[in-house]
């Protein structure tokens, strides 16, 4: 049987398809250089702090310039910036990694959030789906500094979520790991 001979069905994939397309192409071009999957867990992000933040002192900014902050001719951006209305000054800085086996993404990123000055909440999301070095020592660091970061001094994690595998296979379960600088 063709798909064509259903036409509800057919509609409404054609409908979801196009609606990737320019959601996958508005992400990119946001997110450029970015994966869609770190885009996704931004933008999931927003959406459940918008939920829990007080709207009438914050808002949420992404890709908010670290120039705004710092001066400069810098082009680098923080994934996102809660910044307090009264004083439209950017009050946490957080960026967003995917974990791989090469993590000099995720030290860059780090590196980048401490040269901010300290009255800025600094914090850095690593997510990964598999257990690797920088994830094992994370989550091993149990909120005390983090020894194979020697050049980010301060860094602890301050909460680690894991979503529970549903087919008893940890190396498919999600990891959501909060470092912060102090």
């Amino acid at each position: 049987m063709k798909l064509r001979t259903n036409p509800t069905l057919f509609n409404a994939i054609e409908h979801m398809l196009q609606g990737m397309a320019y959601w996958l192409g508005y992400r990119w071009e946001c997110y450029a250089g970015h994966s869609v999957m770190e885009a996704v867990a931004v933008d999931i992000a927003i959406g459940i702090l918008n939920c829990h933040i007080d709207n009438s002192s914050y808002r949420i900014q992404q890709e908010y310039g670290y120039r705004r902050i710092l001066g400069g001719n810098r082009t680098d951006r923080m994934d996102i910036a809660i910044v307090d209305k009264a004083t439209n000054s950017c009050v946490c800085a957080m960026e967003f990694k995917l974990s791989t086996d090469s993590n000099g993404s995720v030290y860059s990123d780090l590196k980048k959030l401490n040269a901010l000055p300290s009255s800025i909440y600094r914090i850095a999301i690593l997510i990964s789906q598999k257990e690797n070095a920088i994830t094992k020592s994370l989550l091993n660091s149990k909120g005390r500094a983090i020894g194979n970061l020697p050049t980010i001094p301060g860094a602890s994690v301050i909460r680690a979520a894991k979503a529970k595998e549903s087919d008893g296979q940890t190396n498919r379960a999600f990891r959501v790991i909060c470092v912060e600088l102090q």
